[in-house]
């Protein structure tokens, strides 16, 4: 289209030629190529708005940029036209309005195309618009679109649904048409060449149109004319369109990923974009790998959040804020990890101006009331820091998800509350009353557990003490809490019996768990357990048996129960008498000047080990790890009583398999002589075999053998350290010190002359041990031998006597 000259005042109304509407329509009617599209939301008439004016003699001179979007393939041959009538048609220049084309794998894959045409056109103040062709002005109030596609006979045109106005505004230069449907033929049924471009499809391309060529001052224009649409036919943006719109998004991104990571203003526009589009609770179920394009921009604002902060003018600043918290939103409700804050909140807290910081944070939690999704706990927390704390209100804390966070936001409100204090206290029971009614946040042992300790301290801080004082007053909570504690005494888990100590023991309330029997609760998690395991019974003593000695606690009933839980199982019995040391300190630490209270615990474990019919296999597998002293004296005493007492008569026989002594040897030497308990069993049991002088002398010297009870006592590694093991030294030594004395008799000695070689040899080995255990340097033998010789002189002088005798008699 050429350029028109200038319009001078004396030209008047000669250079202009009249086109009715009539006319136009005319031209709609002898088109003979139409079919129907899918129109978009509602959108079936877009106005012209002008723009570049300069006035002149008859009125202003304007020019306007119209921008359609199709997608096509980029080699086409058919042109897209804005007819006037019959005469008067302008050619769209095209063009990919995304170089994508360039970096697609599939070359056979269509793009979107734009299609663009400047307008020069004047008007005058009686509001007549005269288009610019063929030398002179034609006056004509709309006009249509169509797609112009030559064939080998005949030309084919495609029209729009309906004529479109010209309007006026001389601040708009630039137009760009939304929701343009092209009618299929109507003798072929030939549908129009390429396809439309949805209206939501249409806002990302043209955007990135606009970032790719750098053209941010047409950007307002876009913007204003979409938000117009928006206003005027609201259309629906459902799921799949918000997924399509985020996928579309991403899929194109690489044609702007320079210009973003490259240009301030170039994302600030994206941003702004995206503030554009109209979420809800409807749209926001969308799949996971649609929101990849909101990961990508947030990583990339993160790097420049802070400079980019500083182009915002006042202007742009309430859309950028919307698009950079809706960006936010989307994050965290897609994200895996919802402990991730990376590139969502603290994008907020780098913000420096602390009001626009506080719009931002304000929008976010507006954002997620609207969409009646909740925020995770420590996004929430950080959330309400950034706030201005007087916009923070009760309608504001339906996003939080847990009681630790909806008491961390009523602590807010409550101090900064600048009306009647009553009137609050009364809004904030109404709304716990809700939301304990609909089980708005859950109520799980933790959070029972929370709320309590949450009440139990004592402070001066005036706003925690108001929602102390609301919660401990509410009947609601009260049953809550009991109802669910009473739905789980059945099922609670060993893992859980720390939250129930907390509850029942630590921060007990009695106001909100007055009908909730502790000693009952407590013997209910112990009897009813899904799994019979070690750690349940171990668990459950030390949480609720050595927290406190309070008198409610009745531990002597709970200790019996606890233990009639297992004593008949001998697999879990040993499991936990070798921790008895450990639970015995636990227990003593409640009380520890309460001696009654632990010689209670000591003796009834002591009882429980007596409980199994074969108490050795109990001193063979468990017992061989106790060291506490105190369980060791009453389980050595119970055992004199048990088994000793009865069995006195048959300690010597170490043969005999019942014999008590007989058998803890064995398990002695089982354990290499480690079995502290063992070894002081085996103590006590010897020290009350009673050997006399008779037997003492008879298996050391009359009659020696290794069978003896004396030589095992003397030999036997296990008995050298005790009390027995010394006496019979210690007497063994006062008889050889006898015999030193010339107590040996003639049968004494023939007795040691006459040792077979067996018992010779048994003889030197025990009066070997007492000489060197009593440090005597002289060989037992020389003592026999010394007395032998002189038992022989005597013998010598007693037959010379009787030869004297003899002889003297004869003779006299």
């Amino acid at each position: 289209m050429s350029t028109p000259s200038p319009i001078e005042p004396d030209n008047h109304m000669e250079n202009f030629e009249v086109i009715s509407s009539d006319e136009t329509e005319a031209e709609f009617r002898c088109d003979y190529e139409t079919g129907n599209e899918v129109q978009d939301a509602g959108v079936s008439r877009i106005s012209i708005a002008t723009g570049s004016a300069i006035s002149s003699g008859f009125g202003m001179q304007c020019s306007i940029t119209l921008y359609i979007l199709r997608q096509a393939d980029p080699n086409h041959k058919w042109q897209i036209q804005a007819v006037f009538d019959k005469k008067i048609k302008f050619d769209f220049n095209s063009a990919e309005a995304l170089n994508y084309h360039e970096v697609s794998v599939n070359k056979n894959e269509t793009v979107p195309m734009l299609y663009q045409l400047k307008l020069s056109y004047v008007y005058n103040d009686k509001g007549q618009v005269g288009i610019y062709h063929d030398g002179k002005y034609c006056i004509t109030s709309s006009y249509k679109f169509r797609i112009s596609e030559p064939g080998r006979t005949h030309t084919s045109h495609y029209d729009v649904n309906s004529l479109h106005d010209i309007m006026i505004n001389p601040s708009v230069s630039n137009q760009f048409l939304f929701g343009i449907h092209f009618k299929g033929g109507i003798i072929s049924l030939k549908a129009a060449p390429g396809s439309s471009i949805s209206l939501w499809d249409s806002l990302p391309i043209f955007t990135y149109y606009l970032l790719r060529t750098q053209s941010y001052d047409k950007c307002d224009a876009l913007f204003d004319q979409f938000k117009i649409i928006e206003e005027s036919s609201r259309p629906v943006m459902s799921s799949n369109c918000l997924e399509r719109f985020l996928s579309m998004c991403l899929k194109y991104l690489s044609t702007i990923e320079d210009v973003l990571n490259q240009d301030l203003n170039a994302l600030k526009v994206l941003i702004q974009m995206i503030a554009l589009i109209p979420i809800s609770k409807q749209n926001i179920m969308f799949d996971e790998n649609a929101s990849g394009f909101v990961s990508v921009i947030l990583k990339i604002i993160s790097g420049k959040i802070n400079n980019l902060i500083v182009i915002i003018n006042k202007n742009d600043w309430i859309s950028f804020y919307k698009g950079l918290t809706l960006l936010i939103c989307i994050k965290i409700l897609r994200e895996k990890d919802k402990n991730d804050t990376d590139n969502t909140i603290d994008l907020l807290s780098r913000i420096s101006e602390r009001e626009q910081r506080e719009d931002a944070a304000l929008q976010l939690l507006k954002l997620f009331k609207l969409l009646e999704r909740r925020l995770p706990g420590n996004k929430m927390m950080e959330l309400y820091k950034l706030m201005n704390p007087k916009d923070l209100t009760l309608e504001y804390l339906e996003p939080t998800v847990s009681w630790e966070t909806y008491i961390y936001g009523l602590t807010h409100i409550v101090e900064n509350c600048e009306c009647c204090m009553n009137d609050l206290e009364d809004l904030i029971k109404d709304q716990l009353c809700r939301f304990l009614k609909v089980n708005y946040f859950p109520m799980l042992l933790p959070d029972v557990a929370w709320i309590l300790t949450y009440l139990k301290p004592q402070t001066n801080n005036k706003s925690t003490q108001i929602i102390q004082r609301i919660f401990q007053k509410s009947d609601s909570l009260q049953i809550s809490i009991e109802q669910y504690l009473d739905s789980r005494s059945y099922s609670i888990t060993s893992n859980e019996f720390p939250l129930v100590r907390d509850i029942l023991i630590r921060s007990y309330n009695s106001k909100l768990m007055h009908n909730i029997n502790r000693p009952e609760y407590l013997l209910r998690m112990l009897t009813y357990r899904k799994e019979h395991k070690i750690d349940h019974f171990i668990e459950w003593f030390k949480c609720f048996l050595c927290e406190t000695d309070e008198n409610w606690i009745k531990y002597q009933d709970l200790v019996c129960h606890w233990t009639n839980c297992f004593v008949k199982d001998q697999i879990a019995l040993f499991e936990i008498m070798k921790q008895v040391d450990s639970l015995i300190d636990l227990w003593i630490k409640v009380a520890p000047n309460n001696n009654q209270r632990s010689d209670f615990f000591v003796t009834h474990m002591v009882t429980q080990c007596y409980s199994l019919e074969n108490v050795n296999n109990l001193l063979k597998n468990a017992l061989h790890t106790v060291n506490n002293e105190k369980f060791l004296e009453a389980f050595k005493k119970e055992y004199e009583k048990e088994k000793l007492a009865n069995a006195k008569g048959r300690l010597r026989n170490l043969k005999d398999p019942t014999n008590p002594l007989f058998q803890l040897m064995n398990i002695a030497e089982e354990h290499k002589r480690q079995n502290k308990i063992v070894e002081d069993l085996i103590i006590l049991a010897a020290s009350m075999i009673e050997v006399g002088d008779s037997e003492l002398l008879n298996d050391t010297f009359n009659n020696p053998s290794r069978s003896t009870f004396v030589y095992l006592i003397l030999f036997d590694k296990s008995l050298s350290s005790l009390s027995i093991h010394k006496i019979i030294i210690n007497r063994l030594s006062q008889q050889w010190t006898k015999w030193e004395q010339g107590t040996l008799l003639a049968s004494d000695i023939r007795t040691w002359e006459n040792f077979p070689k067996e018992q010779k040899a048994i003889f030197h080995e025990i009066w070997s041990l007492v000489a060197k255990e009593t440090e005597k340097t002289v060989d037992i033998d020389l003592v026999f031998d010394v007395s032998c010789k002189a038992l022989k002189a005597k013998l010598e002088t007693n037959d010379k006597i009787i030869t004297c005798l003899n002889t003297y008699c004869q003779e006299a």
